[in-house]
């Protein structure tokens, strides 16, 4: 896959996502207009607009240098990155997700400790 059609890839993605929650966004704004369906019962007028900007802006930063060369460097970067292989993801996930269940009854532990010490001096009577 070359820079550019990784670029472009994203750039779609990036669309996706905008058009997702413009469409949200503007459905929720209490206008009855938008809340109204085009095509069928699940397609809103929101959802168009949604769309629609988010196409447009997509093809706007497509089309300007100034986003569009960031863009191709990015990926030309990320190309020169070693990525590790899938055991090692995999074993350091493991580690990580044991050290944080293990912070997380220590913690717990702690906190349940002080709590007794504190219900001890400020309620002395229980």
């Amino acid at each position: 896959m070359t820079n550019q059609r990784l670029a472009a890839v994203t750039y779609a993605i990036f669309a996706v996502v905008i058009a997702l929650f413009l469409g949200h966004l503007l459905s929720e704004t209490g206008v009855n207009f938008l809340k109204q369906p085009v095509i069928g019962e699940d397609t809103l007028w929101a959802d168009v607009i949604g769309w629609v900007l988010a196409i447009g802006l997509a093809v706007a930063l497509w089309r300007t240098p100034r986003a569009w060369n960031p863009s191709l460097e990015i990926a030309e970067e990320l190309r020169k990155v070693t990525w590790p292989p899938l055991l090692e993801v995999r074993a350091s996930t493991i580690a990580v997700i044991i050290a944080t269940a293990v912070s997380a009854v220590v913690l717990g532990l702690f906190d349940t400790i002080w709590q007794f010490v504190s219900n001890r001096i400020y309620t002395p009577g229980l």
